[in-house]
């Protein structure tokens, strides 16, 4: 018995060696052989000139898990004299309970618990978070548990706007200020971690009353485009004071959100005293069922969101903006037509259906089988179908028992069993799974982040002997049929049952056979024709030897006297009653044959031992009418006797019996 990993060096089995005088082990021995199966995990070395051991080399892992754990080979000896002898060694390798082991990176279901931000102080030098994942598992001695890292990277986003300020917030200006004057200058920062989210431009520069006295150069400056006159009539109802307003806009900006301003439109009036103007949005704008998804602001002429935009319903908006002037009696107006593209984004998830299914699973279900035929189907908008990815959180798929074929490159992908249920020997333990399955759309653009769609999947593992489910509602039965075609001509068991099933049918075929032949024979022949020889007239020849009593004794139990015959042994009582009976009738044809002992002299017919011998045989004390008798010493006399009724005894009289007389 060796534990499994048991690292190399280890003793497995020691053996001693003896050696004829003068002998010692050849070289190159002793050896192993005849490995089965064949493995270089062991390997043997002498320890002295008759001490030996066979010790593991650690190459490959003896774990018991993956290797095999039963180990047959031979320990081959030969001295220097030739002579060798050889011993087979049987190693088994244990099983040792040892911590979980994480079978991939994708190991339980790990979800943010506080939201990350990629430009906070603490995160925007040090965007990775190590995350230490423990498994333990409680066995019946000390707990055991194995441990991973996982690093997590955040990664940045384009979440925030430029935020702009100008160097000199409020400035007076002499109207006597050259054409080109610098007035102020514009410097935006964004706190974006990554260089291409900080890129940005200034969209928009617009001022009341201005008529186009400042310019924006590309680089924030504000200038002076005319000059400044106090005593120009055209400065006289602003109070010859002018704001002006400056717009930037991220250039990457992949992640708008509503309320962000994506432009404006500049309007004029050249009209003597000028008067405030009012922007409107005339149409355009309109998408997914919304009126509008802009907004115009009626003072500023700033473009703003109402909500996201969709590239996928609308990739491109044309905006009609109206300008009025404030005239109260002929207001006058004028519009402009803004373009405004929408940039493709990976904002959407995949959609995958059907969700929170409820499966059922047979416990012996063969692998590679599709798990009741379920099919998942998704859709995403703004990725294409064979960007699809399918994976089952580890932490829901416990050993690995389930997943998707295939498991990339289509929005269809069925849901198959993998590895085979081992609850016999305790591996499986899970009669129930709730399968959590991650679908990414594997866009791996620059810039643009994978999107991930979640569905969840129930399966129950079920014995397929066992016909309920207990439910947590109303109960009910559930009847589960699996059909599964394992018959394989080579089992054992196949021809068992077949030949059990012939004798069967023979041993039942033979009953039936002798049932039908017993009712034939005690069916009465029922044919017209004589189904049986008339009946014949049968002689009967009887020769009776009188018997010669020559002693005589008294039995000691009745006291009685008897006679005897002391050759033959036949006896009868001397004071033996004679009963007179009616004679019994004798067929016609029947004989009576009456032998005579040689030297035995005749009785005369009316003597009592002529009629007690008569009465015994006959069953009568009378003669035979008409019965001639002629008794000659040494013959045998035929005595023809006519039919006639059988005597009957009377009450209380008991019959002779034969006794003492020998019939031939």
């Amino acid at each position: 018995m060796l534990p499994e990993n048991s690292p190399a060096g280890t003793e497995v089995f020691s053996f001693q060696m003896s050696f004829s005088a003068g002998e010692s082990m050849a070289a190159g021995f002793p050896r192993l052989l005849n490995f089965n199966p064949l493995t270089n995990a062991f390997a043997v070395s002498m320890e002295n000139t008759t001490q030996a051991k066979v010790f593991v080399t650690g190459s490959p892992d003896l774990d018991f898990e993956t290797v095999p754990n039963h180990f047959i080979f031979e320990i081959l000896a030969v001295g220097s004299f030739g002579n060798g002898d050889r011993k087979t060694l049987t190693v088994l390798l244990t099983d040792v309970d040892e911590p979980p082991v994480f079978l991939d990176e994708d190991t339980g279901l790990v979800t943010i618990a506080n939201r990350m931000d990629r430009d906070s102080d603490t995160l925007r030098n040090t965007p990775t978070v190590a995350v230490t994942v423990t498994a333990t598992y409680r066995s019946p001695g000390p707990p055991l548990f194995s441990s991973i890292i996982l690093t997590v990277t955040v990664l940045d986003i384009n979440d925030n706007p430029p935020i702009c300020t100008s160097d000199k917030p409020r400035r007076e200006v002499p109207e006597t200020e050259a054409k080109g004057a610098l007035i102020a200058t514009v410097t935006c920062t964004d706190n974006d971690v990554e260089p291409e989210f900080r890129e940005y431009s200034f969209t928009s520069f617009s001022c009341t009353g201005c008529t186009q006295r400042f310019a924006l150069t590309s680089h924030g400056a504000i200038v002076l485009n005319s000059s400044l006159n106090f005593e120009d009539p055209s400065n006289v109802n602003i109070a010859s004071e002018y704001n002006l307003l400056v717009v930037a806009t991220d250039k990457n900006d992949t992640s708008l959100k509503g309320g962000a301003v994506i432009g404006s439109v500049v309007a004029t009036d050249k009209d003597l005293p000028p008067t405030d103007i009012q922007f409107s949005l005339v149409s355009g704008g309109g998408s997914g069922g919304l009126t509008n998804i802009f907004h115009v602001d009626p003072k500023l002429g700033r473009i703003s969101l109402l909500t996201n935009p969709d590239y996928e319903v609308t990739p491109s908006h044309t905006l009609v903006i109206r300008v009025v002037d404030g005239d109260p009696f002929r207001p006058l107006s004028a519009t402009a037509v803004v373009t405004i593209n929408i940039t493709e984004a990976n904002d959407e998830p995949p959609l995958c259906g059907p969700n929170k299914t409820s499966l059922v699973v047979p416990v012996d279900m063969r692998p590679g089988s599709s798990v009741q035929g379920f099919m998942l189907s998704c859709t995403d908008r703004d990725s294409p179908p064979s960007s699809f990815i399918y994976t089952i959180s580890g932490a829901t798929n416990v050993n690995n028992h389930f997943g998707f074929s295939p498991s990339a490159g289509t929005n269809i992908t069925r849901l198959i069993f993998r590895e085979p249920f081992d609850f016999s020997s305790g591996l499986d333990k899970l009669w129930f799974y709730s399968l959590t399955v991650l679908i990414s759309d594997g866009n791996l653009r620059a810039s643009r982040a994978p999107r991930t769609g979640t569905i969840i999947i129930n399966v129950r593992v079920v014995d397929p002997d066992l016909t309920t489910t207990i439910t947590t509602t109303t109960p009910r039965i559930t009847y589960i049929a699996v059909t599964q075609n394992t018959f394989d001509a080579d089992d054992w068991y196949v021809w068992f049952v077949t030949v059990l099933g012939a004798l069967l049918l023979v041993g039942i075929l033979a009953y039936l056979l002798y049932r039908c032949f017993r009712y034939l024979s005690t069916k009465e022949c029922n044919c017209t024709c004589d189904c049986y020889p008339p009946k014949r007239e049968v002689l009967t020849e009887v020769t009776k030897i009188n018997t010669v009593f020559d002693g005589e004794e008294v039995d000691p139990v009745t006291k009685r006297v008897y006679e005897y015959n002391s050759k033959s042994g036949a006896r009868r009582w001397k004071d033996t009653t004679v009963v007179s009976s009616p004679p019994e009738t004798q067929p016609e044809s029947s004989t009576l044959v009456i032998s005579q002992r040689a030297g035995t002299p005749a009785q005369p017919p009316g003597s009592a031992q002529s009629e007690s011998s008569n009465a015994t045989r006959l069953g009568s004390a009378q003669s035979v009418d008409s019965m001639q008798t002629s008794l000659t010493s040494g013959q045998h006399q035929a005595v023809q006797l006519p039919m006639r009724s059988r005597p009957k005894v009377k009450p209380g009289t008991v019959p002779l019996t034969a006794e003492g007389m020998s019939e031939v």
